[in-house]
């Protein structure tokens, strides 16, 4: 009797054992499926993010490879009933409140025609998609179109309009497409691989911060691409009821005033004292992707216009005082 129940008991214990090994080898199977599935989108978004930057690069220092410029009228700001506050991801920054937009605009960097022409280096690019309004330049990595649609579909599709985890950068859909608003909201997912938004991270080291404080973003209706320069960097709330909440979505203001203590507020909450002054005269930008600091977090980068007569030199020097 014990001989049998011994071979009973060691009978069990084998099945148990060849259990573990097939469930073993199914989970390291489903793992390199996994990591395998990443590392192809990995991939592919720096394949895609790169051949963007090959033919907007390639056109501006070589003339003439310059297609001919695509003289359709710039787009026009989406009508105000459309939706426009999507439910926020875990990856990606997205506003809450929904503000009435005014028509009072901020002045632009330079003075243009009263026509404006599609600039030779978007031509090649907006042939393939229209939602095309610009290009941005941020840190050591970021160089990436801009687009305009809505605050949903390019939070998962690329350029070219396939799904993507990654999506691409846009501008907030009640912004005006034209860049004339006082303040423009540009978002981008936090991705772990550095596509996309997911290198403002290095900002939080005040030596990135001083290497790069200049922002570039090109209207692709204007000729020269506007310089900005940060001014606030902080982690914050889109949940009204947390003590880090801030509205960020202000996109005109009816008097200075409402627009100063906006500027103010920004301020107050940056991690950094920079040393530069910023008024209700001033246009700015907030770059906007995910944070995990706070519930519902986003990282909140706001840059100002350069002024006339300000340099990009001048600027530099100033923020090697910068302390964090």
């Amino acid at each position: 009797m014990a001989h049998k129940n011994r071979k009973h008991r060691e009978s069990f214990a084998d099945k148990v054992r060849d259990t573990l090994k097939v469930c073993s080898t199914i989970v390291l199977i489903m793992g390199c499926i996994y990591f395998g599935v990443l590392f192809l989108a990995d991939r592919h978004v720096k394949k895609v993010n790169n051949g963007l930057q090959d033919q907007f690069n390639t056109v501006q220092s070589d003339a003439s490879l310059t297609p001919e410029p695509d003289l359709t009228d710039p787009p026009q700001q989406l009508a105000s009933s459309e939706t426009v506050a999507p439910t926020a991801s875990t990856t990606e920054a997205q506003p809450t409140d929904v503000p009435v937009q005014t028509t009072q605009s901020a002045p632009t960097a330079t003075a243009e025609p009263s026509e404006p022409v599609l600039q030779p280096q978007f031509a090649q690019l907006y042939a393939q998609n229209k939602d095309l309004v610009g290009w941005i330049k941020a840190g050591a990595d970021i160089d990436l179109p801009v687009l305009y649609r809505d605050n949903e579909f390019y939070m998962d599709h690329d350029f070219y309009g396939s799904y993507s985890s990654a999506g691409s950068i846009f501008l907030d859909v009640r912004n005006n497409p034209d860049f004339a608003d006082d303040h423009m909201l540009i978002y981008g997912h936090n991705m772990k691989n550095g596509s996309m938004f997911g290198t403002l991270k290095a900002y939080r080291e005040v030596d990135y911060l001083r290497q790069y404080p200049i922002i570039s973003l090109q209207y692709a209706w204007e000729s020269e691409p506007r310089k900005y320069v940060l001014v606030s960097l902080f982690d914050a709330s889109m949940t009204p009821t947390d003590p880090s909440y801030i509205k960020i979505t202000e996109f005109n203001f009816d008097t200075p005033e409402e627009k100063q203590d906006f500027i103010d507020a920004m301020l107050r909450k940056s991690v950094y004292d920079i040393p530069l002054e910023v008024t209700a005269d001033d246009q700015l930008i907030t770059l906007v992707t995910c944070s995990y600091t706070h519930d519902d977090g986003r990282y909140l980068l706001t840059a100002r216009l350069l002024r006339e007569g300000e340099t990009e030199e001048e600027i530099m020097k100033l923020f090697e005082q910068v302390q964090q």
